[in-house]
């Protein structure tokens, strides 16, 4: 069962000690302040190699700067986005072509269980190249 977090502009449901799902409440405008409070529950509740899903139950908007802002944590590997309706899932596709200053990974899913499964496949990869890695270390 997950541990559900309601702030003031969404809730999180605290998924894994590495993922969570956000569903932003309608008509909320994302700041720099939202950003930032988002930031701050992702570096308090999960731990490093987050991954974050995005369910666009309602319409919200955010600024370009906010937009860049969505990618700009370290400790994010991954995000996908649940969209269901043609205008947010263009607007994704937007998003996604739009150049950081770090990769991302990002994908875009119209079902809710895709998205969670592609976060789930991308987690085990991450460890296993972890286990990988530590064993390595411990050899040499």
């Amino acid at each position: 069962m997950p541990e559900i977090h309601h702030l003031s502009f969404c809730i999180m449901s605290k998924l894994s000690e590495h993922c969570t799902e956000i569903v932003v409440n309608k008509g909320v405008e994302v700041s720099l302040d939202i950003l930032i409070a988002y930031h701050d529950w992702l570096l308090s509740n999960l731990q490093p190699s987050m991954y974050i899903l995005l369910n666009k139950i309602f319409f919200y908007t955010y600024s370009f700067e906010e937009q860049m802002q969505l990618a700009s944590l370290q400790r994010v590997n991954a995000m996908a986005i649940v969209a269901y309706d043609k205008v947010s899932q263009s607007t994704t596709q937007i998003m996604q072509t739009v150049p950081r200053e770090r990769d991302w990974t990002i994908e875009l899913f119209d079902d809710r269980e895709a998205a969670l499964s592609f976060l789930n496949r991308l987690n085990e990869e991450y460890k296993t190249k972890l286990q990988i890695s530590q064993t390595t270390q411990v050899v040499s």
